[in-house]
């Protein structure tokens, strides 16, 4: 089963803070209706991997330009430069 919503803030985390099983949160300012823990903290497909853009992959390639040649001598740089998705 594919999880749509994922929290990206730990329920176990916000737990301390219910009354009664809810927390009280509030939206730009306002104060909103307390809610079950299940309904906070969460985004649809939050943890979802997005391909990189040009941008992206510019700066990740200069970053490991920039590393420790003990760094970049690794399987990953290898797999990175032959693969051409990521170029």
């Amino acid at each position: 089963m594919d999880k749509k919503r994922q929290h990206y803030v730990w329920k176990h985390y916000l737990k301390p803070w219910t009354m009664d099983e809810k927390i009280w949160w509030s939206r730009n300012g306002k104060i909103m209706p307390p809610t079950a823990l299940v309904n906070v903290g969460i985004r649809k497909h939050f943890y979802e991997i997005e391909k990189l853009n040009g941008t992206e992959r510019f700066f990740v390639k200069k970053f490991i330009e920039g590393c420790h040649p003990t760094v970049t001598s690794g399987l990953f740089l290898c797999h990175f430069h032959r693969n051409k998705r990521y170029q």
